[in-house]
């Protein structure tokens, strides 16, 4: 599955993103080693990687047939940006995202608003969440729609700060 978190500065969407993964681990889907992300997370056994370490697991997907993961891509544009470049890896590590459900992978990433992301993954994108985080009510207001059938809802993660220690918000994505 590939999930994005897509809005406007401080309004939630590395939260959710982090909040989505916690919740894949507790049902028991994934275990904590099998989640890698350019977010540095408190769960143990996580992996933390920069940009060029993301790009290089998105190959090795490919090359490796690895499976079963939850990557999560803060801020996806730094990763991958629309078509800055015209690197032939860099388009095969992308093609590998539309192999999610053969490979079992959970795919979310976080985006500002606009078209600063690659194209295919723009395109491969099943869900896209629009969050709006509101501090005096410790909650985040999901606005959701499912790509694969069009459906539109609502939903509320609640309390927010209960994800707040799961992750460092202030490392910088590089």
């Amino acid at each position: 599955m590939i999930t994005s978190w897509q809005s406007i500065q401080d309004q939630g969407k590395t939260l959710c993103a982090v909040a989505q993964a916690i919740q894949l681990v507790l049902k028991g889907s994934y275990h904590p080693d099998e989640v890698y992300g350019n977010v540095k997370l408190t769960m143990p056994g996580s992996h933390f990687l920069n940009s060029d370490d993301m790009r290089q697991l998105m190959g090795d997907i490919v090359k490796q047939g690895r499976r079963h993961l939850i990557i999560i891509i803060d801020e996806v544009n730094r990763v991958y940006p629309a078509r800055f470049w015209s690197d032939k890896d860099r388009t095969l590590e992308l093609l590998t995202i539309w192999q999610d459900v053969k490979s079992f992978q959970q795919i979310i990433y976080t985006t500002h608003v606009g078209n600063s992301v690659d194209l295919l993954v723009r395109e491969a994108t099943q869900f896209v969440n629009v969050p709006r985080y509101f501090p005096a009510q410790d909650l985040v207001r999901v606005y959701s729609i499912n790509g694969l059938d069009m459906k539109a809802t609502k939903w509320i993660l609640q309390p927010a700060s209960a994800y707040f220690e799961e992750y460092d918000r202030w490392a910088f994505v590089n």
